[in-house]
């Protein structure tokens, strides 16, 4: 379905965070698909950033990694996306060397000290620690 105007691409985005958030994960799925039909890379950027978060919280890692991976592609300097990456591969995936990877990336586009920096930088230490010393 193409869709017309703008204010559709975020109808159909909106209804998606909204479904999200009330746990109806398919259905949000679904609406996530509808706005990316006929969306601009910025805002395709910030749907399939969204709709990855959505995918994680249904433990569906592999699919969630690999639309962080295309925010990457769509905008190389995109630290949010390197922060999810780093934590899904953390928390679910056996082989940290991706995670370790993803975190310091996301460390040197962040130039803030965000929550996200420091927690980032809190896990590279441990992760470096366990990797290289705890062997």
């Amino acid at each position: 379905m193409l869709l017309a105007s703008p204010d559709d691409i975020l109808g159909h985005y909106y209804l998606a965070m909204a479904l999200y958030k009330t746990e109806q994960h398919e259905a949000a799925d679904q609406e996530y698909n509808n706005a990316l039909l006929a969306s601009n890379l910025e805002i395709i950027k910030l749907i399939c950033l969204d709709k990855g978060i959505n995918l994680y919280v249904q433990k569906k890692y592999k699919e969630a990694i690999d639309l962080y991976k295309t925010v990457i592609r769509i905008d190389p300097f995109y630290s949010k996306a390197f922060f999810n990456l780093a934590i899904v591969y953390d928390e679910y995936y056996e082989d940290k060397q991706p995670a370790l990877k993803y975190y310091q990336d996301f460390v040197l586009l962040e130039k803030d000290e965000t929550s996200a920096r420091i927690q980032a930088e809190n896990r590279i230490k441990a992760l470096k620690e366990k990797l290289f010393f705890n062997k």
